[in-house]
This record gives C-alpha cells, sequence and structure tokens, in this order.
C-alpha cells in the first residue's frame, strides 16, 4: 500500500487509482467512492411493530450540487448541461424520458471541447 494511504480505497472498493481516473474520463459524473455505510433501524411502515434496516453509503465527496436543484430548474439547466440532462434521467420514471435526457447529456458531450 503506497505511504500515503490512497491504496486503502482501492482495497475497499476493489478498483484501482488509474480505473478510476480512466473512469472519470469518460463519464460526466466524477467517480465518488464509498468507503463505508451508515444503517439505521427504522419503523416498517407496512408491518406494525417490525423494524426494518435502513442503510445509505458514505461517500469520499458530497453529490453534485445538481442534486439538490428542483426538476423545474434542471429542465432549464438541461438544454445546454450535459450533467444537468444526466442528472434528470437519472430521477427520471419513464423509460422514454430517461432516454431522452441520456441522450442529451450524450449530444451536449459531444459539443464539449475534449478534456
Amino acid at each position: 500500500m503506497p505511504a500515503d494511504g490512497c491504496g486503502w480505497f482501492a482495497i475497499q472498493t476493489g478498483f484501482t487509482d488509474d480505473e478510476i481516473a480512466a473512469y472519470n474520463q469518460l463519464h460526466l459524473i466524477p467517480f465518488n467512492r464509498a468507503f463505508g455505510q451508515h444503517c439505521e433501524l427504522l419503523p416498517d411502515p407496512l408491518t406494525k411493530g417490525e423494524f426494518m434496516e435502513q442503510c445509505r453509503a458514505i461517500r469520499e465527496f458530497p453529490p453534485h450540487h445538481y442534486e439538490s436543484i428542483d426538476d423545474q430548474m434542471l429542465r432549464q439547466l438541461a438544454e445546454h448541461d450535459a450533467v444537468a440532462a444526466l442528472v434528470l434521467g437519472q430521477r427520471t420514471v419513464k423509460d422514454h424520458e430517461r432516454a431522452r435526457y441520456y441522450i442529451t447529456a450524450a449530444a451536449l458531450c459531444q459539443a464539449r471541447p475534449a478534456r
């Protein structure tokens, strides 16, 4: 493991720094490593008196700031912003709408200068 501790993430996530760098070259939103999870017991809404475990990943970085923007604003941004179109696609339930946002994101990426 490198002296700076960077290899620890590779052990936890199964991905090397080189693999993550390659991923980041191809994707709009950079890889956000999960290095743990936080779990809590919550009352089960379907079964009175029962509990269910709910877990969420603890990530290296906070979510992209577009995750906190409402859909109406994202739709406006998505006309010219590939990341906004991608986030909308991830939120959308209907397959045909999801495909439209993903295609828009891909088209906007093609118009961007290479990194």
